[in-house]
Order: structure tokens, then sequence, then C-alpha cells
């Protein structure tokens, strides 16, 4: 028997080990990369048409009712401090934490 490295490994009766043994495993995973791209584009449309329709059937009946999820119930007074900002001496400045 003669070794030609792993390439050319082949039975007497010509057939390639390599080739032959991997066929299936390759095949194998082919197909699950198939199921697996269909499953996925099955599963983002579902997933998405769901979200986009409620989204839009929301947004539809809000904008008919008048009706801002995102305006806050405050009175229209601010929320912002006096800081009461005047020069100080310099010393103040230093180590401020």
């Amino acid at each position: 028997m003669v070794f030609y490295g792993w390439d050319n490994y082949h039975d007497s009766d010509g057939r390639d080990r390599d080739k032959e043994g991997f066929g299936m495993i390759k095949s194998f995973i082919s197909g699950f990369k198939d199921f697996s791209n269909n499953l996925v584009v099955i599963v983002n449309t579902v997933l998405l048409s769901v979200v986009y329709l409620a989204v839009g059937a929301t947004s539809i009946a809000a904008k008919i009712l008048r009706k801002s999820f995102l305006k806050s119930a405050t009175s229209g007074d601010t929320y912002w401090c006096n800081l009461d900002l005047k020069e100080k001496p310099i010393d103040d400045y230093y180590k401020q934490f």
C-alpha cells in the first residue's frame, strides 16, 4: 500500500475515503443550514409583522383619539433649579469635592 497523504488516499477499488465518509455529514450540515435559514425567515416575518401591525394600529388609534403617550402630565412649571451662580472668592473653587 502506497501512502500519498490525506488528499490522495484511495481504496483499492478507486473510491475516495474522504469524500465517502464526510459526504453524509456535509449533506446533513447543508440541510441543517437550509432548514435554519428558512426557519429564521419565517420567525422574523411573523414576529416583525405582529410588532409592526400592533405599533401601527396603536399609532393610528392614538391619532384618531388625539392621545399622546410621550407628553408628561406637568402643569407647565419647570424642573430647572436656580443655581444662584455669582462670583465667589478664588479659594472656594479649590477642592470642591
